[in-house]
């Protein structure tokens, strides 16, 4: 029963991604269908330029203590564009690549502008290079989008918007549950609802020995149930599981974006399709789509004009 909530889940993530199949801006009749993907984290796959050869092992952390980010190792760009040879002689036919915009960690799902590439990864013309590229040797190229949030909104115990672009106003986001009397920097600092409650949940499942199969989620062992698995909550079996949560609750302290706001939806699908166009992208992958509320999936499918994966 929950591994057919699950499906019915995922099914109904993908029609709402799919309802408006507009494909202007992608190449002609592509499709993802069949292929072969390659992932990559641009940060710890190849150096470049003067670091090119520089092979020292590196797997420094972010931190998620201060919630400064960090942890990068030195990977760009270029680094994945002089290895195409080795991606494409292993069979594969596409690449995905996490996110390549300003973020304060290494992985890119923590941005602080949406409309730059991170400098430490490179330029936007590195990335247009590297489409270029792909498509020279009949390859395809997907980029890990984020819509959801922004980098988390408390850093060193101390709440500034001001370096966030473009959503550095306090009505960009989501503030379910916050007092009069309080302010936005208290509402964070004592961190907002989330959108589910993983530890809870599962605790809950165990105790009423719910729990599923040891396989869940990939975890082997059996102190694991679905509601402790990210993205988590992902059907009624949770005991936190609130529909209307869904979209209005925090990951943490990283800033949840208010996509009803009029400002926020526009300047997100601003971004979508000036990813789309500006560095020919074939597809897209949509970090925590089912924290997105729904009748915006629509909008974004349309302005994309290319297939998108949901997470």
């Amino acid at each position: 029963m929950k591994a057919a909530t699950l499906r019915s889940s995922c099914l109904l993530l993908w029609l709402l991604l799919h309802c408006t199949d507009s494909r202007s801006h992608g190449r002609a009749e592509f499709s993802l269908a069949g292929k072969s993907v390659y992932f990559i984290v641009i940060d710890r796959f190849a150096r470049s330029g003067e670091q090119a050869a520089n092979f020292t092992f590196c797997d420094l952390p972010a931190d998620w203590v201060n919630n400064t980010g960090g942890g990068f190792c030195g990977g760009t760009i270029n680094g994945i564009t002089n290895h195409l040879d080795y991606i494409q002689g292993m069979g594969f036919d596409c690449l995905w690549i996490t996110p390549p915009v300003q973020s304060q960690g290494f992985m890119g799902y923590d941005a602080t502008n949406l409309f730059q590439i991170n400098p430490h990864f490179g330029t936007k013309e590195d990335l247009v290079r590297l489409s270029a590229a792909l498509h020279s040797r009949g390859m395809c190229l997907i980029v890990d989008i984020v819509l959801n949030h922004m980098r988390p909104l408390l850093v060193n115990g101390t709440v500034n918007l001001s370096s966030i672009v473009p959503f550095n106003d306090e009505s960009h986001y989501h503030q379910r549950n916050r007092s009069r009397s309080q302010s936005f920097a208290d509402y964070v600092a004592a961190w907002p609802p989330p959108a589910f409650n993983p530890g809870e949940d599962n605790a809950q499942l165990l105790t009423a020995s719910q729990a599923d199969s040891p396989a869940v989620c990939g975890h082997t062992v059996a102190d694991h149930t679905e509601c402790s698995c990210f993205p988590g909550n992902s059907g009624p079996n949770c005991p936190s599981f609130r529909e209307d949560h869904l979209s209005t609750g925090w990951l943490g302290v990283m800033g949840d974006l208010n996509q009803s706001h009029e400002y926020v939806r526009a300047q997100l699908l601003s971004f979508v399709e000036g990813m789309v166009v500006n560095y020919s992208l074939d597809a897209l992958r949509l970090d925590t789509a089912i924290y997105l509320e729904r009748d915006f999936l629509p909008e974004i499918q349309a302005v994309a004009g290319v297939e998108i994966l949901g997470e």
